[in-house]
């Protein structure tokens, strides 16, 4: 049997040492990212089909949108549950329960027909992978040495992001014979239980037992790194903004074919996932590149595609996007998986892992109610500006 074993207030430190460097559990760590991708994708192209046989008021056609809608604040949920979980119980019996719950969860809409106890289902697979999603990423921290984190997160971002590209089109031709089939297709990350199963995965040592109890936990958070979570709130807005207002604004260029806006969202997405591949070693050789790079081509990109007069320019826009995105992700979960104190690793994962799915509200509060002013050509000007803020701040930092 499986227990949860707590290392919490242990006399002993817990030892990481083992094998952790191999191809089963580089895989392991690919399949913790799989399950907060696949949760979007999978539905996407599903929602039309659900709201034509489920959808029979305002209530219910609020409800299947619902279906996807709920999905961001679930992931958030268990990205801030797994920040005290993983800090304090064995990952394997963690990883293990959670894969399936969200197996179960995730596939419940394929049998069940009542829409609100599909959006619970979805809300308790969001949150299971939130939480898989955070502890992969703290065991990168906890169990690789420091040289291997960054090619290790890149090489994640990047297969995340092929894993999207084919689940989309997949998901899309399944639901040609009934939009409750492609739910099935979340029996592929049923792998990560086997991959779990035989590996040692403790967590670190709180460090409880060299501090009075009371002071260790009046005084955690005030060792987070607050530069890097403002780090994470920009570059949450970043990352998902432009995705928002892209397709609009193209329309109002005259590309608003949705075969148009789809081949230019393709190609910036391989573009990202070929940039996030090569991460590790852009950022072996300087992390203020890779933040500069990443910040100087996302503004270029939305400079660029904010003046497009036409196809080819937003050609160039998109390619330079996908060369900024790709980085984004990576360096923002490097620094954070980097965290001196082990004990306090999985709590900083977590809250930037929550920090970066909630920015994106907090920028769409600003910017809606600017648009009709600005357009949705100032709403890139926007994302641009704020790109090239960082870009300066990056470019006259000089920590080592």
């Amino acid at each position: 049997m499986v227990t949860f074993a707590p290392s919490v207030g242990s006399a002993e430190p817990v030892s990481l040492a083992g094998p952790h460097s191999g191809f089963r559990f580089t895989l392991l760590l690919i399949f913790t990212q799989m399950p907060s991708v696949l949760i979007y994708t999978v539905t996407m192209p599903l929602l039309a089909g659900m709201s034509q046989e489920l959808a029979h008021d305002p209530a219910s056609a609020y409800l299947v949108k619902l279906v996807l809608g709920v999905v961001g604040p679930a992931i958030l949920a268990g990205a801030l549950l797994a920040a005290w979980l993983a800090g304090r119980y064995d990952r394997r019996p963690l990883l293990i329960w959670l894969c399936a719950i969200y197996i179960v969860g995730a596939m419940a809409p394929a049998f069940v027909k009542s829409l609100e106890f599909i959006v619970v289902t979805r809300f308790v697979a969001g949150v299971a992978s939130g939480a898989m999603l955070t502890i992969g990423m703290t065991m990168v921290g906890d169990y690789l040495p420091e040289a291997k984190r960054a090619p290790t997160l890149g090489m994640m971002g990047s297969l995340g992001m092929v894993s999207s590209l084919l689940s989309l089109p997949v998901a899309g031709f399944i639901g040609n014979g009934g939009w409750r089939l492609p739910f099935l297709l979340y029996l592929a990350v049923a792998p990560l239980i086997i991959l779990a199963l035989p590996s040692a995965l403790p967590a670190p040592r709180s460090g409880a037992g060299d501090v009075e109890p009371g002071k260790a936990r009046a005084r955690w958070f005030t060792r987070l790194p607050f530069g890097l979570l403002v780090l994470a709130l920009a570059v949450g807005n970043l990352a998902v903004i432009p995705g928002i207002y892209i397709s609009f604004h193209l329309a109002s260029l005259g590309l608003g074919k949705t075969s148009t806006i789809g081949l230019l969202i393709m190609s910036s997405s391989i573009i990202a996932a070929g940039s996030s591949a090569i991460f590790g070693k852009l950022w072996a050789k300087s992390p203020k590149f890779v933040y500069c790079l990443e910040f100087a081509t996302l503004g270029l990109s939305m400079i660029t595609l904010a003046y497009a007069p036409g196809l080819a320019l937003a050609i160039v826009a998109m390619i330079l996007m996908g060369l900024g995105m790709g980085l984004l992700i990576p360096s923002v979960m490097t620094r954070a998986v980097d965290t001196g104190d082990e004990a306090l690793r999985g709590k900083v994962v977590g809250i930037v892992q929550g920090t970066l799915a909630v920015a994106p509200l907090l920028g769409l509060t600003l910017l809606e109610p600017l648009l009709p002013a600005i357009g949705t050509r100032g709403a890139l000007l926007a994302v641009a500006g704020l790109s090239f803020c960082l870009l300066a701040g990056f470019a006259a930092w000089r920590r080592p």
